[in-house]
């Protein structure tokens, strides 16, 4: 019988790196195309007061990066570790249900 938690546990850690880096490039790459274009420069001036030293320009663009980093990692490991904890409760629930013996009618 399939059950909807058989899902496998995830690595917290590895899926806080991969949200950081993935963050952390778009909050740099955000920067340096406002620094080069002008376009969301008043979105970045906004979010500067959130991030200290984000802003549209070269060095912002790496202070975006490492913020994005950062908040990107937390992010993701809550993530992952609310996940594994909603896999493993229903996971208990289940295996409980299935241990119930059959009524004889």
């Amino acid at each position: 019988m399939f059950h909807a938690c058989q899902g496998t546990k995830l690595c917290p850690i590895a899926l806080g790196v991969a949200f950081g880096v993935t963050e952390g490039l778009l909050m740099m790459l955000f920067a340096w195309v406002a620094a080069y274009t002008g376009i969301g420069v008043s979105a970045i001036e906004h979010f500067s007061g959130i991030y200290h030293g984000y802003a549209p320009s070269l060095v912002g663009g790496l202070w975006g990066g490492l913020w994005g980093l950062i908040v990107g990692y937390i992010f993701g490991a809550v993530v992952g570790t609310i996940y594994n904890c909603t896999i493993s409760c229903c996971r208990k629930a289940v295996s409980s249900e299935e241990k119930k013996p059959d009524k004889i009618e």
